[in-house]
């Protein structure tokens, strides 16, 4: 699994820079970006109705509402209640993603270790 394009573990270049200048103005809390006004109180409130309709799934709400409040923000996409497609699809990645992560395959993010 090559992660090579990630900016965390990208190396040093005019690229990298042009990269973190991109998303600086995002993460900068001075940098000018609007926060996204609402969204975290829409989740709480969205989380709170789910764990009131069905108590004992926490941990399906808890992804749900997570994944819907990443997703939103990321690609302003809403998420609807239950079991979402889009919802499995990114706990598939999260998963895959954090398998790449294991030594077996740090290789290909620091290529030192070959």
């Amino acid at each position: 699994m090559d992660m090579g394009f990630t900016i965390p573990v990208m190396p040093y270049s005019a690229r990298w820079k042009t990269y973190r200048r991109l998303i600086s103005r995002h993460l900068n809390p001075s940098g000018g970006a609007q926060p996204f006004p609402g969204w975290q109180s829409k989740a709480t409130h969205k989380l709170l109705r789910l764990l009131l309709s069905d108590p004992n799934n926490l941990k399906q709400n808890l992804i749900n509402t997570t994944a819907s409040l990443l997703i939103g923000l990321a690609y302003g996409y809403e998420v609807q209640a239950g079991n979402n497609h889009v919802v499995e699809i990114a706990r598939r990645v999260a998963k895959e993603t954090t398998k790449g992560f294991q030594p077996t395959y740090l290789v290909n993010i620091f290529p030192v270790r070959k």
